[in-house]
């Protein structure tokens, strides 16, 4: 029965060989059209739920002061929001900077990194290959790095205790721990992360000679924004985001087009 049916097809084809194939050209471009919109789409969705309890981590903006409203906050939100509400388990602070200087020995490098807490690998769950989560970053000085940048600065050397010369005011830094690359779409994007003992500024924090309390209170002060981790690619529109942000509309414009396609 099937070898009929496969005979009758071919010789509808040899009978119209340029209509048929403009038919299954046609059907290949859709196809391929709808799968990489599919891929698109899906990449999309997948920022950051790789994450061990990734519903459970929430990025806090602010807005205060008639400003717009910022992805960034005050840094005394970290010390001061555990001892108010109840559940939060951990907190952890990141300054990106896009491009720290590096010198090693003769050599010097660039690469985008963040100021962090000791707790950041507490919060987002990174494989560690050498060294210990839980202290790679608890003392000032110290800092962690993916396998793909060790390698490619201490070509095959054990990079565990090396000692790098960071920024321009030539501050060291000790390596003390190794993670996996992270392959997975996250909006955190570095591949070296600095502790930030005695690193952090005041920033967009409160204003000087005021308390936390009077700050909080202040009419005008402050309005919080709290967006689920899994949340902030696709539905933040807060300015000065860690990494730029997608649009969930296009998504389902997206999404309409394969399925009426």
């Amino acid at each position: 029965m099937l070898h009929n049916y496969f005979l009758i097809a071919l010789r509808n084809l040899n009978r119209q060989v340029s209509y048929s194939l403009i038919n299954i050209i046609g059907l290949a471009i859709g196809l391929a059209c709808s799968l990489v919109i599919f891929m698109y789409i899906y990449g999309e969705w997948s920022y950051d739920r790789h994450f061990n309890n990734a519903d459970r981590i929430h990025r806090i903006g602010v807005a205060f002061f008639n400003l717009p409203p910022f992805a960034v906050g005050p840094e005394a939100l970290g010390e001061n929001l555990p001892k108010e509400f109840e559940g939060i388990e951990a907190f952890t602070r990141v300054a990106r900077d896009p491009s720290v200087l590096f010198t090693k020995g003769d050599q010097s490098f660039h690469e985008l990194a963040y100021y962090t807490d000791s707790t950041f690998f507490k919060v987002f769950s990174y494989e560690f290959i050498q060294g210990d989560f839980q202290t790679a970053l608890t003392k000032p000085g110290s800092m962690v790095m993916t396998k793909r940048v060790a390698e490619k600065y201490f070509k095959g050397a054990d990079p565990l205790g090396q000692v790098i010369t960071v920024g321009k005011d030539k501050k060291l830094f000790t390596v003390t721990g190794i993670v996996k690359d992270n392959k997975s779409n996250s909006q955190l994007k570095s591949s070296i992360w600095l502790s930030n003992e005695n690193v952090l500024t005041d920033g967009m924090g409160v204003p000087k000679n005021i308390s936390f309390e009077e700050y909080k209170n202040h009419t005008n002060a402050v309005r919080f924004f709290v967006h689920g981790l899994q949340d902030v690619h696709l539905k933040s529109t807060l300015n000065y985001e860690i990494s730029p942000t997608g649009n969930e509309s296009n998504l389902y414009t997206f999404a309409d087009s394969c399925l009426h396609r």
